[in-house]
């Protein structure tokens, strides 16, 4: 009988049982199709116009809020194409798949640099095109990541065991999530954004912030993405995948909190008092100099104030400008006594932002006049925007600085950063000021919140008005929902141009104004009415005001275990080479 036929390592079999088999044996779908379109010669513009495809797919419910379910499937696509593919190639898709997201979902940063630069359409759109190469980069680490840790299993192999690939998945279905909450979290951006800020009408997935924070949103949304992905490789065979079963638990113990925390926060805030706020849209152009004040007014009488008298005969208690033009509040000792004598005559409290300045720095402040025509406090901006109110690195250094400015023009107008956090008190309630960017950053805000012990309301103040007509001031109310349900409190959000927002602590939207309309609306806000010295008990996981007793920084320090494990296993481990036919 003739010897049978020896193959030589690395030589080709038509069909190897190893390289199409998944955990325990499971069949995979994708080792033929893959096979096929590595040899097809439009293979790459095929995966990188996936990848761009998959890009605006996961930027879409960020300008439309009603679009959710988008980000729950949007990497499916994108995570496919990647498969096998080296370490450069998976880069490469990461950039087209970002350049897909962030031209689509921050688009307006054409508009941005043409308002406060007065750039050319072209110039400003080559500026935005460097911005968006380099946002590109967060969803190109993602991949490259990943590849790695993929390769350290050995999943990019061609012929692989079976424990081999078995290993290689379940390690793919931890480390994703993994990689996806700790990139979206400190991958430094100029506006930074969470998945999980694009999931504002979805409330029921909301639900499970006050424990985890939006990082734990991210999280799950990345693990849907990649059960999808391990379905439509394994086909019905993934039924016998137990990291399959483990990972499908973890999402519907996340609804599943969902769907009791809801109800229950809705029946809660329905018992709560209300407190009635008047909100001030002026709707004012955007400018880097004072503007003069309108016919007819005056710096001491501007168009708010009468607004705001409106607003009282409404029935107001609290009245909130936005941040918007000067006013010379904090500059004009005559337009502060103005302003205090009239609020005193209207019997109400006024929170009010303008540009303060101090020696020879100014800060962006926020300050509550109160009924008596006394002021309560001055909350300066902690946060600023980097190269907006101030150049990272450089500010410092007077020479760069001026080369800086001469760049930046006009609208490089330095703010300090304030120096401590402020609350305002009104009676019993406690106000909590944030202004415009600081609502993006969720362990800031509960950080906010968590020296105070009494029922607590979030305040914010913006104006998107530099954005022009285009759809980021839609996506800034994405993160005024995250951080009123994150800490359990109603949260207020005014804005110049709109739309400006009420926001209670299970998500839902009380109050969201017409955009670029000047106007004035009054809402009835609930607030939790119980002290820390209230007797009654409060709902597990909840402090004495029913706020969380998590923080979302807990999430990311346990994430940070997580992902240190993995890497250790990784670089322990040998990766899995193929040396010959199995």
């Amino acid at each position: 009988m003739a010897p049978a036929p020896v193959r030589r390592a690395g030589s080709h079999h038509p069909r190897s049982v190893a390289a199409d088999a998944g955990p325990a044996g499971i069949p995979l779908r994708s080792g033929t199709d893959l096979d096929r379109a590595r040899t097809w010669p439009w293979a790459w513009p095929w995966r990188a116009a996936v990848s761009v495809v998959a890009g605006i797919l996961l930027a879409l419910p960020y300008l439309h809020a009603d679009l959710y379910l988008l980000s729950w499937v949007a990497f499916v696509p994108w995570l496919w194409v990647c498969r096998q593919q080296s370490l450069w190639q998976r880069y490469g898709l990461g950039l087209a798949f970002g350049l897909g997201c962030y031209v689509t979902a921050t688009y307006w940063v054409v508009d941005f640099l043409m308002l406060f630069k007065q750039y050319g359409g072209l110039r400003a759109v080559l500026w935005s095109a460097l911005f968006w190469l380099y946002s590109a980069h967060l969803p190109a680490l993602l991949a490259v990541a990943l590849g790695w840790f993929e390769q350290r299993q050995g999943l990019s192999n061609q012929a692989l065991s079976n424990q081999a690939v078995s290993n290689a998945l379940r390690c793919e279905l931890m480390v994703f999530p993994l990689l996806v909450v700790l990139l979206y979290a400190h991958f430094p951006m100029l506006f930074p954004s969470q998945l999980g800020e694009s999931q504002s009408r979805f409330l029921l997935a909301l639900q499970g912030v006050d424990r985890f924070g939006v990082y734990g949103l991210d999280a799950i949304i990345a693990l849907v993405n990649m059960l999808l992905l391990r379905a439509l490789l394994m086909g019905r065979s993934g039924y016998r995948a137990a990291s399959n079963w483990l990972g499908l638990m973890v999402v519907l113990a996340w609804f599943g909190y969902g769907a009791l925390a809801l109800p229950h926060w809705q029946q809660q805030v329905a018992l709560w008092p209300r407190l009635a706020v008047g909100l001030v849209q002026p709707n004012e152009p955007p400018s880097v100099v004072p503007p003069p004040p309108y016919a007819g007014y005056s710096r001491a009488y501007p168009p708010a104030m009468e607004m705001s008298g409106r607003l009282v005969a409404a029935g107001a208690e609290l009245v909130i400008w936005p941040e918007s033009a000067y006013k010379g509040y904090f500059d004009e000792p005559a337009v502060a006594t103005a302003f205090r004598s009239e609020v005193q005559a209207l019997g109400i409290h006024l929170m009010l932002q303008d540009i303060e300045r101090s020696a020879d720095v100014q800060f962006n402040t926020l300050t509550l006049v109160n009924a008596a025509g006394v002021e309560r406090g001055r909350y300066r901006k902690m946060k600023r925007v980097a190269f907006g109110e101030y150049v990272p690195l450089v500010s410092d250094v007077p020479w760069l600085r001026q080369r800086v400015e001469e760049f930046f023009g006009a609208f490089l107008n330095e703010i300090a950063a304030g120096s401590q956090r402020v609350q305002f008190q009104m009676g019993q309630l406690t106000l909590v000021p944030l202004i415009c960017y600081e609502t993006l950053f969720p362990q800031f805000v509960a950080d906010s919140l968590a020296a105070v012990d009494t029922p607590a309301v979030l305040v914010a103040v913006s104006s998107n008005a530099w954005f022009g007509a285009t759809r980021q001031p839609f996506q800034h109310v994405g993160s005024a929902v995250l951080r009123a349900v994150e800490n359990r409190v109603s949260m207020l959000h005014v804005v110049n141009n709109g739309p400006s927002t009420a926001v209670t602590p299970d998500g839902r939207v009380l109050l969201q104004t017409d955009f670029r309309q000047a106007g004035g609306y009054r809402v009835d806000l609930p607030y939790e009415s119980r002290t820390a010295d209230s007797s009654g008990a409060s709902s597990a996981g909840h402090d004495a005001v029913g706020r969380p007793v998590w923080h979302p920084r807990w999430f990311l320090v346990c994430t940070y275990g997580l992902a240190g494990l993995c890497l250790l296993l990784a670089l322990v481990r040998r990766p899995c080479v193929h040396r010959g036919p199995v």
